[in-house]
């Protein structure tokens, strides 16, 4: 899929450029662009239309060409432009994705101006209720998954590669925690009761210098 900072590139010849006034007084204008060059439309871009800041700020894509858009993508600046590029370079810095072509957003991505993923958010149920967040490393790679299955807005599962921890009283600290090299057993654990005792000075989530180092996140927590 390409990003649609290259449309810019030709906005002055777009036949289907639409250029609107919106409240806070940025004129700003629409591109339709075909992405994958198979003769339809399937993505539209939104950028200021200033000759001293072009820029697009917000993309939304139809990548299964159901006309129903599946992926939202908002921008912003980068650390460096070309001084001979007449729009100004910018990176995404959040994604709203229905992965699963349900019409319902289920997943979020936030991501650095560097590339970097910093965390996505997942609705896995469906239920509008964004229960599960994950967390990655500079590797893009997610090495920490927080899950609220309460709906508190405190997570009470945390699960690294071969190990979870669990709130069971929903008290905000863990107290069981499992070990397994099963992505699998780990899930029936706390499914089955298959926990042990935790004390508090055992716990990752409570004592973060436990956690080694191959665990470690772009964004660290505090309990």
């Amino acid at each position: 899929m390409k990003f649609l900072i290259v449309i810019l590139l030709f906005y002055s010849s777009c036949k289907e450029k639409q250029v609107q006034e919106f409240s806070f007084g940025l004129p700003m204008a629409q591109i339709f662009t075909d992405t994958n060059s198979n003769g339809k439309n399937d993505a539209v871009g939104y950028y200021v239309d200033n000759p001293k800041d072009y820029r697009i700020v917000y993309q939304e894509h139809d990548t299964n060409e159901d006309k129903i858009t599946d992926l939202f993508i908002w921008s912003g600046f980068a650390t460096f432009t070309p001084p001979d590029r007449p729009e100004k370079e910018t990176v995404k810095v959040h994604e709203a994705e229905d992965t699963n072509k349900n019409g319902k957003v289920d997943t979020l991505r936030w991501l650095l101006p560097n590339g970097f993923i910093a965390l996505s958010q997942v609705d896995r149920d469906g239920d509008g209720f964004f229960e599960t967040t994950n967390y990655y490393n500079r590797k893009k790679q997610i090495v920490r998954t927080e899950v609220d299955t309460n709906k508190d807005g405190i997570p009470d599962r945390i699960y690294w590669l071969y190990r979870v921890e669990v709130d069971t009283d929903h008290d905000g600290y863990p107290d069981h925690y499992g070990e397994s090299e099963s992505e699998t057993e780990l899930r029936r654990m706390t499914q089955e009761s298959g926990l042990k005792p935790l004390p508090k000075e055992k716990s990752w989530v409570l004592n973060p210098n436990l956690v080694p180092k191959i665990y470690t996140a772009i964004i660290q927590f505090e309990y």
